[in-house]
């Protein structure tokens, strides 16, 4: 079984503009990195019933003892 294949050139250069890049791209990394520190808090969830406008009410007494 042959598989396809490349020869790596390893006599490759890097260019000046590919330098100016990497540092922009280091400049917004830690401008992320920064907005993800100060995360928002956890959206509340509502439940079902929240959803369809239940209110709860307090409790309400019991049927009272039988004698």
């Amino acid at each position: 079984m042959s598989l396809p294949y490349r020869t790596f050139d390893k006599d490759q250069r890097v260019t000046h503009t590919a330098v100016v890049e990497n540092k922009r791209l280091t400049e917004a990394m830690a401008m992320v990195r920064e907005m993800q520190a100060q995360s928002l808090p956890a959206p509340r969830i509502r439940t079902n019933s929240e959803r369809a406008g239940y209110v709860p009410n307090g409790r309400k007494r019991g049927r009272p003892p039988r004698l």
